[in-house]
């Protein structure tokens, strides 16, 4: 019985991991694509590309370098792409 509940345990610890990276992945492999800065030079956004069609970007706080916000991951035409 306990070296059932340990494979369960260990199975699920394997599957969340596994889930964990696949989420990760998706951004943690994806290329910088541009940059922009606001016209007052407060605002920097990153843009980065996932694929051939999708991008996500990341707001920054440009006199502190402070990461503000991180978009979700959309297709590049919502975005005006380049």
């Amino acid at each position: 019985m306990q070296t059932n509940k340990r494979r369960f345990l260990v199975f699920l610890l394997v599957v969340c991991f596994i889930a964990l990276f696949i989420k990760w992945a998706e951004k943690g492999f994806a290329s910088y694509g541009w940059e922009d800065v606001s016209q007052n030079e407060r605002f920097k956004v990153e843009i980065y590309v996932v694929s051939e069609y999708r991008v996500y970007a990341k707001l920054y706080d440009n006199q502190t370098g402070k990461l503000i916000a991180e978009s979700d991951i959309v297709d590049d035409g919502a975005m005006g792409g380049r």
